[in-house]
């Protein structure tokens, strides 16, 4: 029983996850001389997501601090939270991850995302 517990014990101390080599989320443009990183987290069926998403991604192309964009300082990355009380929200969100590994670039899941707020109002119903 001693050496159950002792190896049940010594199983519990050594067991951890590692830590992820880069940070987690999917970064819309990647900032040079980084400053700042926001972190966004967005629902693709959340309707206050859906409205947040054009205005801010228009300050984030076209605002400018000191004659330099802000994208230049500030690092933006998106991580998808599919919400429990959007019904199809995580299998939409689970296509993110894929199209990622699909394509090696982040414009493919930021095409994604656009096209699911465009569709938005057919996985609400």
């Amino acid at each position: 029983m001693k050496y159950i517990l002792l190896a049940l014990l010594i199983a519990v101390a050594t067991c951890d996850f590692p830590i992820p080599t880069l940070p987690l989320g999917y970064i819309y443009k990647p900032a040079p001389s980084m400053v700042i990183r926001l972190d966004v987290y967005e629902d693709l069926l959340c309707s206050d997501c859906k409205a947040f998403e054009p205005a801010f991604r228009k300050y984030l192309d076209e605002a400018t601090i000191g004659g330099k964009h802000v994208t230049d300082f500030i690092e933006v990355a998106y991580h998808i939270f599919p919400l429990p009380y959007h019904h199809h929200a995580f299998i939409v969100s689970q296509l993110v991850p894929f199209i990622e590994d699909l394509h090696h670039n982040n414009t493919e899941v930021f095409a994604y995302m656009d096209w699911v707020y465009a569709n938005q109002a057919r996985y609400l119903s």
